[in-house]
């Protein structure tokens, strides 16, 4: 694995990336808050459809997910309410 880059050239870099945050890293965190209640934010959570299939199967299940701004959900688990996954969300 690569540990620097080193970029030779003419010109000065300038200016700010923003890296999107990871899905196969999202996805088993979001679903973590399951285990224990509480409130989460979670930050810088790409928009994918297997996120938004997720927020929709958590919600089903009692968790109360609002999206907030700059790719962030706050996720309240107060308990679950329901204990069995819709099919149709889960075959997705």
């Amino acid at each position: 694995m690569v540990e620097a880059f080193q970029i030779i050239g003419g010109k000065d870099l300038v200016g700010e990336l923003t890296v999107e945050g990871s899905k196969n890293s999202t996805l088993p965190i979001m679903i973590a808050t399951l285990v224990a209640k509480g409130r989460y934010v979670l930050k810088n959570v790409p928009n994918l459809r297997d996120i938004r299939t997720l927020v929709k199967l958590l919600e089903s299940l009692g968790l109360q997910i609002t999206k907030l701004e700059d790719h962030s959900y706050e996720i309240i688990n107060t308990g679950l309410s329901n204990l069995e996954a819709s099919y149709d969300l889960v075959k997705k």
